[in-house]
């Protein structure tokens, strides 16, 4: 009972099933795991909230978070909290999951790509101000899991540096336009199933050291032919901003442009290689992001 009433809510009833079995497979205090995170968060929710009532905003939030959730848990991911309009899910704890870095992927795919669904099927019920997208941040690495809160209300969550990370790169979201980035930690261990491309470098608030990024594109194989054909313009941009070839590298992303006019990364190398090609950066610039905002 104590198993099912802790873990009910926000794991999947098989894996409820299994640790009700076999309760000596939760380990009631903290202990130090490989487990990756992942931090969705709804774009807009601000400018949604301010122009609908109360009842049509929490009508809104569920219809949003059920189903998202429901495909979190489907990848057996385990969804720890919704902190309003954000959903933090964790995978490899209390039971163990194989090749947790591409579930978390996956599942971050799968979450973006029903999101179009999700939105026709609110058309007509509620008047939406802004059109809803998500934004995820995914990270991976040693935590510590385990049970917190007081005597009256536990919680079984996940904390540490890491986690801290994945909630400052779906922040960062918002900084490159992108829609789903992942540490290379995370991408590493998922890259033979799902398409990328990098984002480059970045340097969060709260950490020193700078953290490659990548941008999940769609599961392996399934790059649309838009992508297959612009993919190769941001790579190559990519690696001519590294060499600080800026006129050239602004070439290439012009020609992921014309393809994608509203694509944020590839809009953001441009203007920054057009920038830099009039005034080149400091010489000891190491072309890493500084993000000053969560």
């Amino acid at each position: 009972r104590f198993i099912k009433n802790l873990f009910g809510q926000f794991v999947a009833p098989e894996v409820v099933e299994q640790l009700a079995r076999n309760p000596e497979k939760v380990k009631l205090g903290g202990e130090r795991r490989d487990m990756s995170v992942f931090f969705l968060d709804i774009a807009h929710f601000t400018t949604i909230s301010e122009k609908l009532g109360a009842e049509e905003l929490i009508k809104f939030l569920n219809h949003y978070l059920s189903p998202l959730s429901v495909i979190v848990q489907g990848e057996s991911g385990v969804v720890d909290k919704y902190i309003g309009d954000c959903i933090m899910a964790f995978w490899n704890a209390p039971l163990p999951v194989d090749n947790h870095r591409a579930r978390a992927c996956l599942a971050a795919i799968a979450c973006q790509e029903a999101m179009p669904k999700l939105t026709a099927q609110l058309d007509g019920q509620i008047k939406l101000p802004e059109t809803p997208a998500v934004r995820i941040g995914l990270n991976s690495g040693e935590m510590t899991v385990g049970l917190t809160g007081s005597e009256k209300k536990l919680a079984y969550t996940v904390i540490g540096d890491e986690v801290n990370l994945a909630s400052r790169l779906e922040g960062a979201n918002k900084f490159f336009g992108s829609k789903i980035m992942a540490s290379e930690d995370v991408y590493r261990g998922a890259r033979q199933l799902v398409e990328a491309r990098e984002l480059g470098r970045v340097r969060v608030v709260g950490k020193e050291q700078p953290v490659r990024v990548y941008e999940l594109l769609a599961r392996k194989g399934a790059l649309s032919a838009q992508w297959q054909s612009a993919l190769p313009h941001y790579e190559r941009g990519l690696e001519l901003f590294a060499k600080r070839q800026y006129a050239q590298a602004a070439a290439a992303f012009e020609e992921v442009v014309k393809i994608f006019p509203k694509d944020g990364p590839a809009g953001l190398y441009l203007n920054a290689a057009r920038d830099y090609a009039a005034i080149p950066p400091d010489d000891n610039w190491d072309g890493v992001f500084n993000l000053t905002a969560k």
